[in-house]
């Protein structure tokens, strides 16, 4: 396919701070918050669900507070379930999520079913790891390269139920005219040729969404001692692109970031430029596909390893073939894959020999998504480019915090952390929390062997480089949220709810583009298992089947890489993060009050 040539809009960060409301003709009319889905497989979808029923259903100033809010920030996981739901229009809210069914009048038979319809749905079959690289050897040998093979088999999952694989999204349809209408002084551009139907940001009067950002990272090296890092890159329905000016260059010598592009033109090389506009080449618009598949690429890894397990185990290989081949081959015609070439390889493959099987997968061994990413601070105009490896938003900031604070007009933050690291209390009283938490505060994750949280600043071989760049509060005030949640669980009982709300000042972060001397308040919800839910079960079944899952799949912290999750496990976890929200009402509804006054 030969590269189009078109108009797009450039947003600079230098044209001064970045705002919800410089996106929309007037004032957008929301309370200044933002609530962030962190990241965590399925996992962070499945708890992502249940907080979404939950916000939908509370109500303040008169409408829910899910419609009232400002910004959404996705991580991976979280983006599965934030991202659809942003733009989802073909569906009722509560076929999408679920509905929410108070704990006391579960039963057994209630949490073995799900929404037919649903986005739960469809993680329940064919959906592991195993399956997962399946799909994806299928889907190379029907033409798909390997750098898109992961976001392809995730969008087919999350996103073509929704109709969301269109070829590129906006914010809504006078954005799409507008984008299509486009053009570049004395230059032929094709912006006509861009589709009219795109995926819009859903709103109606009393359910309008808030304005997503879809968190992704590139790979950069950092200025001081030209250490790898990852430069945060926001997808959002209007542009895309590094909005801080963090003190590295990209993989063409550039310094990145300074602002983004029309989202649809991400993903391109830029020809000309004039005020705030550029002239752009590119094969195919930047889409749905492309920026929840980068925000969750932690799992292109993930198929990676399978496939070195493969190559290393081959009797693993055609057993995995044997087991998920066909169901692989009826999933990919359900969605419209011509399945002829993967359906040949499957019998070609059958009954192979080691040396035959292992060769199959001898040029598949970097899946990592590859973008061409250019700065707008520094356009590169009629320069070859590179193409950039881009990262799981997670492998930079898991929680959405930094980038949601990069707007300046929001005030607020809800973060569910919705984490695999269960609560604890270390050996010198410290209390281990995520390690996405610490470094929001400058802090390494913690330590076991030195029982607490070092600094980043100084630190020759600090635990977890790539978040060394995150801090965005000060440390000062790290040990009080430690504390405050560590309380509020139940001091190691967990009978109360992990949340906990606390008045930070921001410090300044180029990295993210966050101003310091910010106000904020934070109210921190953190995934946690709750004794006071499980004793509001009355079906004598149901706890038994909450208790087992507590044992098995260590309930409610399922891990990352267990990504198949069954209609109970999905069920007891939505319930149990819809509760949480729900029957602390008036701490998240006070939010939006004061707020919306």
């Amino acid at each position: 396919m030969s590269p189009g040539c078109y108009a797009a809009t450039l947003y600079p960060a230098s044209a001064g701070p970045t705002t919800v409301d410089q996106f929309f003709s007037s004032p957008h009319p929301t309370c200044p918050v933002a609530v962030c889905l962190s990241g965590g497989g399925s996992r962070a979808m499945t708890a992502a669900l249940g907080q979404l029923q939950a916000l939908e259903a509370l109500q303040a100033n008169g409408r829910s507070l899910f419609s009232q809010t400002r910004i959404l920030s996705t991580v991976s996981g979280g983006s599965w379930a934030g991202v659809p739901f942003t733009f989802l229009s073909n569906l009722a809210d509560s076929d999408f999520l679920g509905v929410y069914t108070p704990p006391e009048q579960l039963t057994l038979s209630a949490i073995d079913q799900l929404s037919p319809r649903g986005l739960a749905q469809q993680i329940t079959k064919e959906f592991s790891p195993e399956a997962l690289s399946v799909k994806a050897l299928l889907l190379h040998h029907s033409g798909v390269p390997a750098d898109m093979l992961w976001q392809t088999v995730v969008s087919l999952h999350v996103l073509a139920p929704f109709g969301l694989c269109q070829p590129f999204f906006s914010l809504d349809p006078a954005r799409v005219q507008s984008i299509r209408n486009q053009t570049f002084p004395g230059v032929p551009t094709q912006n006509q040729d861009l589709p009219a139907a795109a995926c819009i940001v859903a709103s109606c009067a009393a359910q309008q969404r808030p304005y997503l950002v879809c968190n992704t990272a590139v790979r950069v090296v950092e200025s001081a001692g030209n250490a790898p890092a990852y430069a945060p890159v926001q997808a959002t329905p209007v542009m895309t692109g590094v909005v801080g000016q963090p003190p590295a260059s990209d993989v063409n010598g550039l310094p990145v970031g300074g602002g983004g592009v029309e989202s649809f033109a991400f993903n391109s090389s830029p020809q000309a430029s004039s005020a705030a506009a550029a002239e752009i080449t590119q094969q195919r618009p930047w889409s749905l596909v492309d920026a929840v598949g980068s925000s969750s690429a932690f799992f292109a890894a993930a198929i990676e390893n399978t496939f070195a397990q493969w190559r290393a185990l081959p009797a693993k290989f055609a057993a995995d073939l044997a087991s998920h081949g066909p169901a692989a081959i009826g999933f990919l015609e359900r969605h419209g894959v011509e399945p002829s070439a993967a359906s040949d390889l499957l019998s070609r493959l059958a009954g192979s020999d080691a040396a035959t099987l292992v060769d199959e997968l001898s040029s598949l061994i970097d899946l990592a998504p590859q973008y061409t990413y250019w700065p707008v601070a520094s356009l590169p105009c009629s320069q070859t480019l590179k193409p950039s490896y881009f990262a799981d938003g997670g492998s930079l900031e898991n929680t959405g915090i930094a980038s949601a604070l990069s707007y300046s007009d929001v005030t607020t933050i809800v973060a569910f952390v919705n984490s695999m690291t269960k609560l604890a209390s270390g050996s010198d009283q410290s209390i281990v929390l995520d390690s996405s938490i610490p470094p929001l505060f400058g802090l390494q994750p913690y330590d076991s062997t030195t029982g607490g949280y070092a600094p980043y600043a100084g630190a020759t071989t600090p635990a977890s480089p790539d978040f060394r760049n995150n801090r965005v509060f000060d440390a000062a005030s790290f040990t009080d949220l430690c504390q405050g949640l560590w309380q509020a669980s139940g001091n190691g009982s967990f009978n109360g709810a992990a949340i906990y709300w606390q008045t930070l000042t921001t410090v300044d972060n180029p990295w993210f583009g966050v101003a310091g001397g910010r106000t904020v308040a934070v109210l921190w919800v953190y995934l946690e298992y709750n004794s006071s839910w499980h004793a509001a079960l009355t079906d004598t079944l149901v706890k038994l089947k909450a208790d087992e899952l507590k044992l098995l799949s260590g309930f409610p912290h399922y891990k990352t890489l267990h990504t198949e999750l069954s209609a109970p496990e999905i069920n007891l976890l939505s319930n149990l993060t819809a509760w949480t929200v729900l029957t602390n009402a008036s701490l998240f509804q006070s939010l939006f009050l004061a707020a919306g006054d």
